[in-house]
């Protein structure tokens, strides 16, 4: 296993659960990442907008299955540019409880 720059080896190691396509009655979610604090709802786009991408976590209701969790949720909505090549946009909400 490769070693992350701050020497932790997985997010497990962090105390990090990781979700992939989590589905929900409106779509799947990207990913998902929970730790004991908050909640993190990530929408990745290709050559769109980190706006869309936020818009389809609310629409859909990725956050729904979280509404009696006390934790706080963090929507991340992101835009991959193939023109520059990487992660060019990124937006964030913040849902405290």
């Amino acid at each position: 296993m490769q070693k992350l720059p701050i020497g932790i080896q997985s997010f497990e190691d962090i105390r990090v659960n990781t979700k992939a396509e989590v589905h929900s009655s409106g779509g799947r979610s990207d990913c998902i990442l929970e730790n004991r604090s908050a909640v993190y709802i990530f929408e990745f786009k290709y050559d769109k907008s980190a706006e869309e991408a936020l818009k389809q976590i609310n629409e859909n209701g990725y956050d729904l299955s979280y509404t009696s969790d006390s934790r706080k949720i963090i929507k991340i909505g992101a835009n991959f540019s193939s023109k520059a090549g990487k992660l060019d946009e990124w937006k964030t909400e913040d849902e405290e409880k």
